[in-house]
């Protein structure tokens, strides 16, 4: 089976999308047409949920590693700096820990 790749950017394509290029690379206006009534053939025979997926991708990317790291650390501190008392930690209540 041939590996198909963006004709843009060579990123691996799926063979049932039926595009030549990667929804990045498709445009975000491609991707937003996709679910007008005026999608094209390819778009067309993909299920909404999966436009809505390729849409949501390309305008919101998630870089995991930065977002989790982000996620878990108090504003302004590096993973280095970090040291976590029980005070820092918030109870259920939104409440801080007594001492």
């Amino acid at each position: 089976m041939d590996n198909l790749c963006c004709a843009s950017c060579s990123a691996p394509l799926q063979p049932e999308d039926g595009h030549d290029m990667c929804p990045p690379c498709l445009g975000v206006d491609h991707l937003r047409e996709a679910l007008s009534d005026h999608a094209c053939s390819n778009c067309s025979v993909l299920p909404r949920a999966v436009r809505l997926a390729r849409l949501s991708s390309v305008e919101q990317p998630v870089d995991w590693t930065v977002s989790v790291q982000q996620d878990l650390l108090p504003l302004g501190q590096g993973a280095a700096s970090t040291k976590w008392s029980a005070e820092d930690v918030p109870l259920a209540s939104g409440r801080r820990a007594k001492r």
